[in-house]
């Protein structure tokens, strides 16, 4: 007679090890989310600036330049298989490996710092008006918090829904826009200098691929279809390429560069343009909640990359532990961000976002040439 007890023990825990993996799906929707979520909030007014209407030719150029870091990243993830980055970089490099990964949160803590300031200014300006940075910060802390604590499963699965919850803004807004395009708007192609648009786009995988890096954070074993995952990330960078793209064309084409790069959040007063036979009005809220929130999962995904250095350089097991730690430290940068950013009018920090990155992409190459220096060796 077999033993049924034991069975459904083992089915249980089959079950339990799936539910604690994420699927290449999962993390293509986080991905895009880490793709898109500097744009709004720090890069298309200094690109629009900048680029003029050659914004659009600095964009291709520079998602070209940003296969570059792409492949590092996807290399260091098959060196790395079972073990994240930081494990990885401990065993193999020593001391060495240590300080690399210091200095990979010293930067993504920079980014935070930046990027909540930027979010939470957003929601008071064009959300929330007439509330408290404070109160809204606590709130905004404690539900990337709760996402981060529960886990990379919760994170994932919440950022599938939030992307599908995107893309469909995304389609219906841009049906709607097409009929203010002025194509006009977007020529000449080629607006400004060569030196410009050449020291502009190597500044955009910055804006866009390096924050692929926390993805590292992931073991193999985490994912159930491992073997897709390379080819998950490069369908996951042209997604995000193409949705970028798009964004500008409609930026460009509806409003004109003069008046696109005055506004602070062109991206958002794009959906103010959209009138269905005077039904259909005023709905940019709506969408610009749609764009804001899957942005969500991209901030948990880096703040869960810090717990995960947390938890593995330490050696910390307690998971209260662990969770304190990263409320007080979503905390704190929350708060220290809104404190600095209102009081002390340090708005130049968001300006220095490509040199901070630009000191990640050197960590990066730096980590590549050890990891293959190390396989030369073996």
């Amino acid at each position: 007679m077999p033993n049924y007890l034991d069975m459904v023990i083992q089915i249980q825990e089959i079950m339990e090890v799936i539910m604690n993996k994420i699927s290449t799906k999962e993390i293509f929707t986080v991905l895009v989310s880490l793709f898109i979520l500097i744009f709004p909030m720090v890069a298309t007014q200094i690109i629009l600036n900048k680029g003029n209407t050659s914004s659009l030719l600095v964009l291709i150029i520079g998602f070209v330049l940003g296969l570059i870091p792409l492949y590092i990243i996807i290399y260091l993830g098959n060196k790395s298989n079972n073990k994240s980055i930081f494990v990885y970089n401990k065993d193999n490099f020593k001391i060495l490996g240590s300080i690399i990964n210091v200095l990979y949160i010293l930067l993504f803590l920079f980014l935070l710092f930046v990027l909540s300031y930027t979010i939470l200014n957003f929601t008071i300006n064009q959300l929330l008006i007439r509330n408290s940075y404070y109160i809204v910060a606590f709130i905004y802390s404690f539900l990337i918090t709760l996402a981060a604590c529960k886990g990379k499963e919760i994170i994932c699965r919440a950022s599938i829904i939030l992307y599908f919850l995107l893309i469909i803004s995304i389609i219906f807004g841009f049906i709607m826009l097409i009929p203010e395009i002025t194509l006009d708007n977007i020529l000449p192609i080629i607006s400004t200098d060569y030196k410009t648009i050449i020291s502009l786009a190597v500044t955009i995988p910055s804006y866009s691929v390096l924050l692929f890096i926390s993805i590292l954070c992931l073991k193999k074993s985490d994912i159930i279809d491992k073997e897709k995952l390379n080819k998950t990330i490069i369908q996951a960078y042209l997604t995000g390429a193409l949705i970028v793209l798009i964004f500008y064309f409609f930026i460009i084409g509806v409003y004109g560069i003069e008046l696109a790069s005055i506004y602070i959040y062109p991206e958002y007063y794009l959906f103010k343009k959209i009138n269905l036979f005077n039904f259909i009005q005023r709905v940019e809220n709506i969408m610009a909640t749609s764009f804001y929130i899957s942005s969500f999962s991209g901030i948990c995904f880096m703040i869960y990359f810090i717990k995960i250095y947390f938890k593995d350089t330490f050696k910390v097991k307690d998971k209260n532990k662990i969770n304190i730690f990263i409320f007080v430290l979503t905390i704190a940068i929350s708060f220290s961000s809104t404190f600095i950013f209102t009081h002390y009018k340090m708005q130049i920090l968001i300006l220095k976002f490509p040199y901070i990155f630009g000191c990640i992409f050197i960590v990066l190459i730096i980590n590549f040439l050890l990891s293959a220096i190390k396989r030369d060796n073996n």
